[in-house]
C-alpha cells in the first residue's frame, strides 16, 4: 500500500475535504493522480476574502493577492464548466496560483493548476461567478512585511 495512503489513513476515513499533492501520470488507461502527500484541509484553507481588502489609512502597503480559489459543483457538465474556466483564466493569465476545489458527492478534490496562474481581475471574479454562482471564487490576501 502506498506510504501516502498509510500516512493519510485517517484523514481519509474522516471524510473530510482533502488536499493530495502529487502528479498526473498518463497512461494508454487514462489519467491517474499518483499521490505524494495527502492531508486533510483545514478550516485556515477554507476560510478567505473574495474581494481585494480596503487601502490602509496610515499608509502600509495593499495587501497582494497569494492565492485564487474557485469551487466547482459537478453538476454532470463538469467537463464543459472546466474548458470553460480554462479558457477565461487563459484570458487573466497572472502571477497569482490557481486551485480548483472540485465538490463532488461525498468529497471535495483540491487541485493546483501548476500550468496556470492568474490575475484576480474583478472582471475574471464576476465572470466565474456568473458561470458557477455566487461565492464561487476565493481570492487570498497577504500583506507584505
Amino acid at each position: 500500500f502506498p506510504e501516502p495512503f498509510k500516512t493519510a489513513s485517517a484523514a481519509i476515513r474522516s471524510g473530510l475535504p482533502l488536499r493530495v499533492r502529487g502528479r498526473v501520470d498518463g497512461t494508454e488507461e487514462g489519467k491517474k493522480m499518483l499521490a505524494e502527500e495527502i492531508r486533510a484541509v483545514s478550516e485556515s484553507d477554507r476560510g478567505a476574502v473574495a474581494t481585494a481588502p480596503p487601502e490602509d489609512p496610515f499608509g502600509a502597503p495593499r495587501p497582494t493577492a497569494h492565492t485564487f480559489r474557485i469551487r466547482i459543483r459537478d453538476h454532470g457538465d463538469l467537463e464543459k464548466q472546466l474548458a470553460t474556466l480554462r479558457t477565461l483564466c487563459v484570458e487573466f493569465r497572472g502571477p497569482v496560483p490557481l486551485y480548483l476545489h472540485v465538490l463532488l458527492p461525498e468529497r471535495e478534490v483540491v487541485v493546483r493548476a501548476r500550468e496556470l496562474s492568474v490575475r484576480p481581475d474583478p472582471s475574471l471574479i464576476g465572470q466565474v461567478e456568473e458561470l458557477l454562482g455566487t461565492g464561487s471564487v476565493t481570492v487570498e490576501y497577504a500583506r507584505r512585511a
